[in-house]
């Protein structure tokens, strides 16, 4: 996590452990057999729901590389961490999707970021 530019606070603020071995299957419901070890990423807003991210990574019998895996039988769920719940209630906020659980984390750690419009043509 820390590799991924996350503070501590920050990785605290997303509940981050890792998974002894034994448990990885009974978390997932299954045993990935190529899996060695996992990191338990909770997901606040659904409780007792996680995904995992696992090491090392393996190719599927897609041929897809497979970092993340979530228990068996379970559908996706949008990653709200704690701090942005408020502006879920309030539509004069604007909200950004953001593609991963570390990438949701970093870009709540950088605050407030301003966008100013592209005036076309521009102004002179």
């Amino acid at each position: 996590m820390k590799k991924s530019g996350l503070s501590d606070e920050t990785i605290r603020l997303m509940g981050v452990y890792t998974v002894p071995p034994r448990d990885i299957a009974k978390i997932l419901g299954w045993d990935p057999p190529l899996v060695k070890s996992a990191m338990a990423i909770p997901y606040p807003n659904c409780p007792g729901f996680l995904r995992l991210k696992v090491f090392p990574p393996f190719t599927d019998r897609r041929g897809h590389l497979v970092k993340y895996l979530q228990p068996k039988n379970t559908s996706p769920h949008l990653y709200i961490l704690p701090p942005v719940e408020p502006a879920l209630k309030d539509p004069s906020i604007p909200l950004s999707l953001i593609e991963g659980e570390k990438k949701s984390g970093a870009v709540l750690q950088a605050g407030p970021i301003a966008v100013a419009p592209v005036q076309d043509p521009p102004l002179v």
